[in-house]
């Protein structure tokens, strides 16, 4: 599925952004207290074929006192009606909550987003990891 958004170059793979596709960011209040919730997110998508990235709500605007809010963005290749119900359905199917559900532009997803390969790669803002014992 998401193995047409990447194409082979110098034996990596790379991410080709479009502004046509589909960006679902999923959006989580107090991570931490989402920590299934959000393995299981990069996991499925992982198992998909779908990029992942992440950012938090403090990269991109100033919270002032309001709580930080992390994105975990899916990259879906298609502008299609479908795009992303093969991951919505399954994260349902597991039981699988989430603060919002949004959609982000490409310009987001390229400039705020970090790499997310797996649980090690979530960090909070200031690089502590998120969830330290997966």
């Amino acid at each position: 599925m998401g193995g047409i958004e990447t194409q082979p170059r110098d034996g990596k793979k790379t991410e080709i952004m479009a502004p046509h596709h589909f960006y679902a960011a999923y959006v989580f209040d107090q991570a931490e207290t989402h920590q299934q919730d959000i393995l299981t997110l990069v996991e499925q998508a992982q198992e998909l074929g779908y990029p992942l990235r992440y950012w938090w709500l403090s990269d991109a605007m100033d919270l002032q006192d309001s709580p930080d809010r992390l994105i975990v963005c899916v990259h879906h290749p298609s502008h299609s009606e479908n795009a992303g119900l093969d991951l919505y359905d399954a994260l349902k199917e597991k039981g699988i909550y989430w603060d919002e559900l949004d959609s982000a532009v490409v310009e987001e997803y390229v400039y705020y987003g970090k790499h997310l390969n797996s649980s090690d790669d979530l960090n909070y803002p200031h690089g502590r990891r998120i969830f330290p014992d997966t």
